[in-house]
């Protein structure tokens, strides 16, 4: 039998309370947002974010990633428009919450300042 699924959307978490859950060489890892590929990334380090994605995608296809990545947090609105429901998905863990969808929407909130955000809870 499977058990339902518990969640709360609308749960205002303290930014600094998140983690990401990343996964690569076959193995998910928590990295505080400002330790990540793509806090680095928005930094201006390429680099993190090239070796992250190593042996998944070709090299072109990271470079447009990169560059689409760049883009969106110029002009990055959270729950606005089409996008009013897509709530950044956590899991709590402990005293802190991890990302099971948002990395990147998580990462160009903190890189804009935002101290507080709306996010749906499993």
């Amino acid at each position: 039998m499977i058990s339902p699924v518990s969640y709360r959307i609308g749960k205002e978490i303290n930014i600094d309370d998140i983690e990401l859950k990343l996964y690569k060489d076959d193995a998910f890892f928590n990295s505080k947002i400002e330790d990540s590929h793509l806090w680095k990334v928005l930094n201006g380090n390429d680099a993190d974010y090239i070796d992250y994605y190593k042996g998944w995608y070709w090299w072109a296809l990271v470079e447009r990633d990169i560059k689409r990545f760049k883009e969106l947090a110029i002009n990055f609105k959270y729950l606005e428009g089409d996008f009013k429901n897509s709530y950044i998905t956590l899991e709590k863990d402990g005293d802190k919450y991890l990302t099971i969808d948002g990395d990147h929407r998580v990462t160009i909130l903190k890189y804009m300042g935002v101290k507080k955000i709306l996010c749906e809870i499993i």
